[in-house]
């Protein structure tokens, strides 16, 4: 007995191929600092799009912590990901809050996790 549909490959670039109101839970690991500003909007948008009334997105991976590094480890990290690529890198906690809340979820849970990393919680109030 399953407890978990398959999980579904998105490409965030692209609009989802998902039926409104479907999902349960949107979870991307990893992700948000390796791709540019717009695309975490579009990633919260397809997702509060995506997602049922008690859905919840998880959002996993090093952030920043206002204007600040967790370690000096995330900031050679961030560092090496902008010399690559100026449009990506660590996103601060408060603005992916914002790009959220801009969409309608708030932030329910912000949880330390391994190698400063955190898992954020998102949830429509």
């Amino acid at each position: 007995m399953k407890n978990f549909a398959e999980p579904l490959e998105i490409d965030i670039a692209a609009p989802w191929q998902v039926e409104s109101g479907r999902m349960q839970a949107v979870l991307a690991i990893n992700l948000l600092h390796l791709i540019p500003e717009p695309f975490v909007a579009r990633l919260f948008e397809e997702a509060r799009a995506a997602l049922s009334e008690s859905g919840r997105m998880i959002v996993y991976g090093p952030f920043l912590r206002g204007t600040s590094y967790a370690s000096d480890g995330d900031r050679v990290f961030d560092t090496s990901l902008r010399a690559r690529d100026p449009a990506i890198g660590y996103k601060s906690v408060e603005t992916v809050s914002d790009v959220a809340l801009g969409v309608g979820l708030t932030l329910m849970a912000r949880d330390a996790m391994p190698a400063n990393n955190l898992l954020l919680t998102f949830a429509a109030p």
